[in-house]
């Protein structure tokens, strides 16, 4: 940055471009920051939408379906269903698989 700085501005001294360059990493700093400032503010408001949504009345409804059914879980990565074990030993006549001895 030093360099191209120095090729434009000829005839500006060491003191002047270091001027120049504190006042480009001052000015980049700042829109860092600002952004980083930004994009947690957006976060926050996402997360609080999404903790009103859970906390909502037909997502408690759809939560006490799903824990009648048998699904535990309320992530997509970690929903999982309950079936219940069938004793293999009874045979079903209501099976469309024939049981094998």
């Amino acid at each position: 940055m030093r360099g191209k700085l120095s090729e434009v501005y000829t005839d500006c001294d060491k003191k002047t471009i270091d001027g120049m360059l504190l006042i480009i990493v001052g000015k980049k700093t700042v829109w860092e920051i600002s952004n980083e400032v930004l994009d947690d503010m957006n976060k926050a408001r996402k997360k609080e939408k999404m903790k009103g949504f859970l906390q909502s009345e037909e997502v408690k409804e759809m939560r006490r379906f799903a824990g009648e059914v048998g699904i535990r879980g309320y992530r997509p990565s970690t929903i999982a269903i309950s079936i219940p074990h069938r004793d293999r030993s009874v045979p079903s006549s209501s099976s469309p698989i024939p049981h094998r001895d």
